[in-house]
């Protein structure tokens, strides 16, 4: 078993501390097992960690090596083909836990999965660049009346306006301004609104920041400030407006929603009971549909709060998704998480997924998609956010790409 040594800090990331403690227990056992050839204790504590953090590309694949050698070959082929979803590899191949399964079609078969998944392409165009020399674009609205993007940064904590080829900077130097994480219009009050997050890579960035955020209320006319406020213990990671003058974003600290206001925020919807890293936020009608980066996507029914899955079924990692769009009964999902990275339209019925499309998958040397919009049935979203440009915390800009912002009729690409 290649995979077995696994850093237990990255492994717990987001668990509560008693489910730390069950996961450690667990995958210790796991491992003293399978080094004692104990097999049925290896696949037993494996299931056992693996109900505790889902989508663990290390645990994933070592529980299908737990199954191939307790020659279990059709759960041993399932696991790993969940694993090679989220991290598209031939190098299992080399493993010898899995010699029983060799000349098994199914098992045999993985090899055009993988061949599938690692496919580079893209069915969207180029709308405009911009340099990432000093600024790391994460987050993006738009503003169809003034024909106007507006685009939050990572490092330089700024929100910055593209029109027409130019681009200029329309709110930074603020001391409670963060990183930028989403932004979003709410047209019946011509406010922008706009939450950070205190991150590491951003300057000015110390420990007595760690697990603030921040919300933004601009006028959309003049880019005036109209409001502003902190949220302490949160890392706010996307935002949504409700068009009735307030907004939800979501929190992937403590797995809560929150309802912003001009005036202050409360808990909409406390979910750590189930979720583990809330990311981003789309809305139809009464559902509001969530990514949680390790175990998936949810719809939120928002006049109950019932919260409910959306099974992958096979079509998709669960794992990895950041920004999420909804249009006509499919969610647009921006997945970094996962080797390659993708932007996928997923259609649903159900709760279910029922067919996917690619829109782009390993299709840029270079940084990653994170968030997009929807304007009519045209989409644009960042492709090629700089994050792999970062050293040791440290912003590196002679290895940042230019930021790509790309478009996409999603009538003739999802509907037609």
């Amino acid at each position: 078993m290649r995979h077995f040594v696994l850093i237990l800090f990255i492994l717990c990331t987001h668990l509560s501390f008693g489910q730390m403690d069950s996961l450690r227990t667990y995958y210790q056992l796991s491992i003293e097992a399978y080094k004692a050839g104990e097999y049925g204790d290896f696949l037993r504590y494996t299931v056992r960690a693996n109900e505790i953090r889902p989508n663990h590309p290390g645990l994933a694949y070592n529980l299908a090596s737990a199954y191939a050698v307790n020659n279990r070959k059709e759960e041993a082929v399932s696991a790993l083909s969940t694993f090679l979803r989220m991290n598209a590899s031939l190098d299992y191949q080399k493993d010898s836990d899995f010699d029983s399964l060799r000349g098994y079609e199914p098992y045999e078969q993985l090899v055009e999965q993988v061949a599938q998944s690692t496919k580079k392409m893209t069915n969207a165009q180029v709308a405009f660049k911009l340099s990432q020399k000093e600024n790391h674009y994460e987050s993006m609205t738009y503003d169809a009346g003034s024909e106007t993007f507006f685009i939050g940064t990572i490092n330089t904590r700024r929100a910055m306006k593209y029109k027409s080829g130019a681009v200029e900077q329309l709110l930074g130097d603020e001391p409670l301004l963060y990183s930028i994480m989403g932004l979003d219009i709410d047209p019946e009050t011509n406010i922008l609104w706009i939450c950070s997050a205190a991150l590491p890579e951003m300057q000015g960035y110390s420990d007595t920041l760690q697990n603030r955020s921040s919300v933004f209320g601009l006028d959309l006319t003049t880019g005036k400030v109209k409001f502003s406020y902190l949220i302490p213990e949160a890392t706010l990671g996307d935002l949504i407006s409700m068009g009735n003058g307030t907004a939800l974003a979501s929190d992937g600290l403590g797995n809560k929603l929150y309802e912003l206001r001009p005036d202050g925020f409360s808990v909409f919807a406390d979910l750590s009971g189930t979720l583990l890293n809330l990311q981003g936020l789309s809305k139809s009608e009464n559902q509001l549909y969530i990514s949680d980066y390790l175990t998936g996507l949810y719809s939120l029914n928002l006049e109950t709060k019932s919260l409910r899955k959306l099974r992958a079924n096979d079509l998709y990692s669960e794992k990895g998704t950041d920004g999420l769009l909804s249009y006509q009964g499919h969610l647009i999902g921006f997945q970094n998480g996962t080797q390659p990275k993708r932007v996928t339209g997923v259609r649903f019925d159900a709760h279910k997924a029922v067919q996917i499309k690619l829109i782009e998958q390993n299709s840029s040397l270079k940084g990653e998609p994170t968030q997009g919009v929807i304007s009519g049935n045209t989409l644009y979203y960042i492709a090629t956010s700089a994050w792999d440009a970062y050293e040791d915390g440290k912003y590196q800009p002679d290895t940042a790409a230019d930021l790509e912002i790309r478009t996409l009729d999603l009538v003739q690409f999802l509907i037609e």
